[in-house]
């Protein structure tokens, strides 16, 4: 009678220490998407036609004195009436008529730019922001046993799961 008990108490020793596992399937309820939002930066070149302002300086005509002296001498020429005081008519004329267009060419390099627009292409690089909804997995309602479990997956489950029973003498 004593060997009863000992085996008894033997054949349940491996069951108490290491428990019972195995695999079983459980009827999914339904699964329900999860989705992250996420904000998405797309850079994109813009680029629009712009009208800018252009100062160009006066221009300095360095040919205007030289003009001056011909158009001087040239009329004090006409002044002089024998060779030598057509000579000093003609050189006077010319320095005359030299000095005047080197004034109107101090006055030209004096005088305000003259500005003129120009249309140029403007590029700038600007920001759009997108928001997105990502699927980052299912959350799994599932019926095993008459209990309704719940738990995520990264993919869809389908019909059904495998679940982990693991089965443990309560003592």
């Amino acid at each position: 009678m004593t060997v009863r008990p000992l085996a008894t108490i033997a054949a349940l020793l491996p069951t108490v220490a290491f428990g019972a596992v195995h695999y079983d399937t459980a009827r999914v309820i339904d699964a329900q998407p999860m989705y992250e939002t996420v904000q998405v930066n797309t850079p994109r070149e813009v680029c629009r036609q712009a009208q800018y302002a252009v100062a160009q300086p006066a221009r300095n005509n360095a040919a205007i004195p030289v003009i001056g002296a011909v158009i001087g001498g040239v009329l004090a020429n006409g002044l002089g009436h024998d060779g030598g005081s057509r000579k000093v008519a003609t050189a006077a004329g010319a320095i005359m008529g030299g000095a005047v267009g080197m004034s109107i060419a101090s006055r030209q390099a004096q005088a305000q730019p003259v500005t003129r627009y120009e249309t140029r292409q403007m590029c700038t690089v600007e920001n759009h922001i997108t928001t997105e909804e990502n699927l980052i997995g299912y959350r799994v309602r599932y019926r095993y046993q008459g209990q309704v479990y719940v738990m995520e997956t990264d993919r869809h489950p389908g019909d059904t799961v495998r679940v982990r029973v693991d089965v443990t003498p309560a003592l």
